[in-house]
């Protein structure tokens, strides 16, 4: 027998309710109600542990202890429900409901609809349990579980003109910023030893942008993209100013090579005419 006040349900109870526990020990708290069923003393012992434990300020533990209280009266039948259906308790009850942690409140309360609407339905020995859950909701308190509060949710336009939010519609006035890439034409030579020509500078000037302004595109829309969270029409556009200046640069490189062919062609002829006044000079020195 236990010393000091205790019951035979401490060990037991203690160990379904511990701290420490990360989920429930079910063939634990069977046991417990299968010992409470055996003996006509256990309900009001049982129910004493279950209460020293629900009344510990640990959140975790007051939560399991409301879980092997709400299996005792689903299990345990008339004789422990009377325990529960005390004034007492339903002082704890209140007081939990109305002060306790928010988890510990809504199992609760859970419980008292529970109890009311299916164990202690039609018994008239509980009505304190009833006349509580009835109290608590003229009073205002919600009996419904957190889980089953529907979630708001976001519904997208089929339109593709349409946009959901002020962000969108400021994204897509920046990519409408982003000059267009238009496509270039390179006059390719159409006979061996012609010559290219180099495309005027100053022909596509008004229809599209410089190198020097595609980098300023670039910069502007490339701020701290390490540390920054793009959105899908941002990334878009980074990427197109990318395109863009790789297309200048290669462009500049490709007048480049033309214009050193053009000089290499140039001294080429210059080298071959002065081979053959060379030549011309040689044949009329030579003549009788």
């Amino acid at each position: 027998m236990p010393l000091f006040g205790g019951t035979p349900f401490d060990t037991d109870v203690d160990k379904v309710t511990s701290e420490s526990n990360i989920a429930e020990d079910w063939g634990l708290i069977l046991d417990i109600c299968d010992r409470i069923k055996a003996n006509s003393n256990a309900p009001k012992d049982a129910f004493k542990s279950i209460m020293r434990r629900l009344k510990t300020p640990n959140p975790h533990v007051q939560l399991q202890s409301l879980v092997l209280l709400g299996a005792c009266v689903s299990n345990c039948g008339k004789p422990f429900h009377q325990e529960v259906s005390s004034r007492d308790f339903c002082a704890d009850a209140r007081n939990i409901v109305s002060k306790g942690h928010p988890k510990v409140s809504e199992k609760m309360r859970l419980l008292l609809k529970d109890w009311s609407e299916k164990e202690m339905k039609n018994d008239p020995s509980c009505s304190l349990i009833t006349q509580l859950y009835n109290s608590l909701k003229t009073e205002g308190f919600g009996f419904s579980s957190s889980d089953d509060t529907p979630k708001p949710t976001q519904t997208f336009s089929k339109d593709p003109n349409v946009v959901s939010s002020q962000q969108e519609e400021d994204d897509i006035a920046k990519v409408r910023l982003i000059p267009p890439i238009l496509p270039r034409k390179i006059t390719k030579p159409t006979e061996p030893g012609s010559t290219l020509q180099p495309t005027n500078p100053s022909r596509n000037t008004e229809t599209r942008p410089s190198a020097k302004r595609s980098l300023h595109y670039l910069e502007q829309l490339e701020p701290n993209t390490k540390t920054k969270i793009l959105s899908p029409a941002q990334e878009v556009m980074i990427e197109l100013a990318r395109e863009e200046h790789a297309w200048l640069k290669r462009e500049h490189e490709l007048r480049v090579e033309i214009l050193q062919l053009e000089i290499r062609t140039a001294q080429y002829k210059g080298e071959e005419a002065r081979r053959s006044l060379n030549k011309v000079n040689a044949n009329m020195n030579s003549d009788p």
